[in-house]
Order: C-alpha cells, then structure tokens, then sequence
C-alpha cells in the first residue's frame, strides 16, 4: 500500500470513532433525569420515595384506617395538599414529583333554566 491509501484509511477510522463517541453522548444525554427547568442533570436527592399516610393522617380527612393513602404534595408548612387513595400496587406514583400539574374537575354551567 502507499501512503495516500493508509492515509485515506486512517482520516476514515478516525472519522467513525469520532462519530460513534458523539451518538454515545447523545444517548447518554438522552436518558439522563432532567431538572425541574428540563435542562441539565436533576439536583441530587430530587427523586422521591413514595410516602404513605400515618393512622392518624387518614382520620384527619375523615379516610378508613385500612386504607393505604399515598401523599402526592405537601404545602411549606408540611400539610398534606393531595393524596392518592391506592389500591393496587401498581398505582402508586415512583416520583410524585414528576407529575403534571393536577386541577379539579370542570363542571358544566350551561344548563338553561
């Protein structure tokens, strides 16, 4: 071989190994847990453990004892301001923080009367 051809093979090689490093990257990139921004590495410690009402939680709002209740959200004074009621393992929320914005059901006011 001369040396155009093993310069032509080693500007090649370099070229794929450049290329394959930067999909690398970009998967990683991909399946990285963003920040609440959506930009960037989540803050450590953000992902939360589900958390379940205590006996007396559940008769505060009036709940049955037996009833396994996640808390969703908390206010800054520590209240609880949504819950689940779960009743199957499969419906508790991994990381409530996650979430979409919950809103209360619309009703409809058009009736004419």
């Amino acid at each position: 071989m001369n040396r155009k051809n093993i310069l032509i093979i080693t500007i090649v090689t370099a070229f794929v190994l450049v290329a394959l490093i930067t999909i690398i990257i970009f998967i990683r990139r991909a399946n990285e847990p963003r920040s609440e921004s959506g930009t960037g590495q989540a803050a450590e410690g953000s992902l939360q453990r589900a958390e379940f009402m205590t006996a007396e939680d559940k008769t505060s709002f009036q709940l049955l004892p037996e009833s396994r209740v996640q808390i969703i959200s908390r206010d800054t004074d520590g209240a609880i301001t949504v819950y689940k009621i779960i009743g199957n393992e499969s419906e508790v929320v991994a990381d409530p923080s996650r979430l979409p914005p919950l809103s209360p059901a619309r009703e409809d006011n058009n009736s004419s009367d």
